[in-house]
């Protein structure tokens, strides 16, 4: 997933200059992250509609659902960072949630690499929410294509993250792309891991209190391909 990211002249064209306005925005082509959902931006914030693209039933009251929707807004208890080793938020996703939520995430991170190291492929830590809504943020480092076996690691960091959520008695938590974005692995890798991990997860522990996990994501190739893997 890319982050959210435009020029000064685009800026101007959604919030206009710095007044506190509301305004619906629909299909800006230059703006690749409305992708024809409507987008409300109240005093200089945006917020995506919530879609659900697929929602799939568990016993014992689970759940595993795919949705369109902005992730620091999602509904949830926790939500998955998409991480490097060091825990280093340097663009995407994780600027924006190191950006939201504040220095104490950033220190926190910084604290759990000194103790332990770089996280592992595969591996996931917990941090602080910080300024954000939610009880914590789980840092899951994903691979990069072309280091083998991306599949599997990349099961192994989303089950570490449901862990993680699992260990600190979480009910719901929500997760982005993960290995999607400048890790290059491919859609079709992606989506058959995201569902085998929850797939995984829900089997292992199947008394749980983390009870509800939802996909956020954008439309584009990921999505589809889930969707695709799901059908």
């Amino acid at each position: 997933m890319t982050g959210i990211s435009m020029s000064c002249r685009q800026h101007k064209a959604l919030f206009g200059n710095g007044e506190n306005e509301e305004r619906v925005l629909v299909k800006k082509h230059d703006l690749w992250y409305i992708n024809q959902w409507i987008v409300l931006v109240v005093n200089k914030r945006w917020i995506m509609d919530d879609t659900v693209v697929k929602r799939i039933e568990y016993s014992g009251n689970r759940e595993f659902s795919v949705v369109v929707h902005d992730l620091l807004a999602e509904p949830v208890d926790c939500i998955v960072n998409a991480a490097n080793g060091m825990l280093a938020h340097g663009g995407g996703v994780a600027a924006e949630i190191a950006k939201r939520a504040g220095q104490c995430l950033v220190d926190d991170g910084d604290a759990i690499v000194r103790r332990q190291g770089a996280i592992p492929v595969g591996g996931a830590v917990v941090t602080t929410a910080g300024e954000l809504s939610f009880k914590g943020v789980i840092h899951a480092v994903g691979p990069r294509m072309g280091e083998g076996e991306e599949e599997l690691k990349l099961v192994q960091a989303l089950m570490s993250a449901f862990s993680r959520a699992h260990e600190k008695g979480w009910k719901s938590l929500s997760f982005p792309g993960i290995s999607s974005g400048i890790f290059s692995v491919p859609p079709d890798i992606c989506a058959r891991s995201y569902v085998k991990a929850v797939q995984g997860f829900f089997e292992k522990y199947p008394d749980s209190p983390l009870k509800t996990i939802r996909l956020c994501l954008f439309e584009g190739p990921l999505l589809d391909a889930v969707h695709e893997e799901l059908s």
